[in-house]
């Protein structure tokens, strides 16, 4: 949770704490500048409550604090110039006005992931697909198409994929997975995960490793979390421009990441695959 929305929430503040809190949450630029015990006496409190507080909201203490503080601040004011990713150009308007705006919110969603998702989560994705016998992809709608590219990616580095939900089978392929099998979830709002408890249960006991690539931040059963985040609605948008820049940029960094491990055989393998493309294609 961010430091701004922990001193929003105020779960399980003193009086005190709740004091400090409205009092950084009304002055965040001027609270960068306070040291400890300005603040404290800016606030009829002391430096153990600030402290305390600090801790409270994830901060080993209050210079962390005001380290994390202001990036969230120059945080928001970056996403205050941004366009609204769900609607994000107006009746009739222009060519070249709606290329900035697709443009700009692609950037957005590669510049949001870059800041909050997590390299330690993507390198164990990468490690288990590297690893991997075969790899079983759950995806569907929008996120499919953007979970085949991911596939065809992964194929030309001698990586099998099957994408589960293709044909309705997944059952059928949960009872073919083997112990070295991972499975990918791909799902921008997570709300495919419900439809997909009994897969789930039944690949857990068949020892398949799982990964899900979502805004949710953990669900049940699952290996590696990539959690990505949510600013999109699942309901009322233009398209899901935002969601699936963010999911090709996390796949194409784990297939980056991928490719940099063994980079001199997958440079020859994917090489390879593209001649033969430029072969069949003669």
């Amino acid at each position: 949770m961010d430091i701004i929305e922990s001193l929003e929430k105020k779960d399980h503040f003193s009086a005190v704490e709740i004091n400090i809190a409205d009092y950084i949450l009304n002055n965040r630029e001027d609270v960068l500048r306070l040291s400890i015990s300005a603040l404290a006496s800016l606030t009829y409190s002391s430096n153990a409550a600030i402290i305390r507080l600090c801790r409270k909201v994830g901060c080993d203490g209050y210079k962390d604090f005001r380290i994390a503080l202001a990036q969230e601040v120059e945080k928001d004011k970056r996403k205050k110039k941004k366009i609204d990713v769900n609607y994000p150009f107006a009746s009739k308007e222009n060519a070249g006005t709606i290329m900035r705006s697709v443009a700009d919110i692609s950037r957005e969603a590669i510049d949001t992931a870059l800041e909050s998702v997590s390299p330690y989560a993507l390198e164990k994705a990468a490690s288990l697909i590297r690893n991997a016998n075969c790899v079983h992809i759950y995806a569907t709608g929008d996120t499919q198409i953007s979970a085949i590219a991911f596939s065809n990616m992964l194929s030309k580095l001698g990586i099998l994929t099957i994408n589960a939900l293709e044909y309705h089978e997944s059952m059928s392929y949960v009872y073919t997975a083997r112990d070295n099998d991972v499975a990918l979830f791909v799902t921008y709002s997570g709300e495919i995960m419900k439809h997909l408890r009994q897969q789930i249960r039944e690949l857990r006991k068949r020892n398949v490793k799982t990964i899900l690539i979502s805004s949710l931040e953990s669900y049940p059963w699952i290996d590696v979390v990539v959690t990505i985040p949510a600013r999109e609605n699942a309901v009322g948008k233009t398209a899901g421009y935002y969601s699936q820049a963010l999911l090709r940029y996390v796949m194409n960094c784990i297939y980056g990441i991928i490719y940099s491990w063994d980079l001199n055989a997958n440079r020859q393998r994917k090489d390879d695959s593209d001649q033969a493309a430029v072969d069949i294609a003669k």
